[in-house]
């Protein structure tokens, strides 16, 4: 069981990492999530009101990961939508992870730049959203 359990938070704080994608540009993420997070799959969404997106959901389907980019193809924020169930291992990997920031926030430094993580539960889900900080 302890076993099972510390293959679970190895994998939570992969997760954690995967989603500091902001910078990077469309085929960099495909290649990144191809490589690094097994059960990824790319899903090509409905292009609702314009937006640019990716859409990756895990084989497990009980996580789903968008990456929102910019006219350029350059990631501009991301959304981990997660089932609730989960919610709590995956706080306690970000404030182990992170530096924490108020109540479900984090900073977190990757490729020299700062982001601002953020976590939203809702009845069924939460929500992570990762964002480059901006300057002060």
């Amino acid at each position: 069981m302890r076993i099972l359990f510390l293959i679970f938070i190895i994998g939570l704080s992969a997760e954690a990492s995967s989603q500091i994608l902001p910078g990077m540009g469309r085929e960099e993420i495909k290649d990144y999530i191809a490589s690094s997070h097994r059960g990824y799959m790319l899903r090509e969404p409905p292009n609702a009101a314009g937006l640019d997106f990716m859409t990756f959901e895990h084989v497990s389907g009980d996580k789903t990961l968008l990456v929102f980019l910019s006219p350029g193809g350059v990631c501009t924020f991301t959304r981990l939508m997660v089932d609730v169930g989960y919610i709590d291992d995956l706080v306690s990997v970000y404030d182990i992870e992170y530096e924490p920031a108020g109540e479900n926030r984090w900073t977190a430094v990757s490729r020299g730049k700062i982001f601002d993580i953020s976590v939203e539960e809702r009845e069924w889900i939460f929500t992570v959203t990762v964002r480059k900080k901006e300057s002060e």
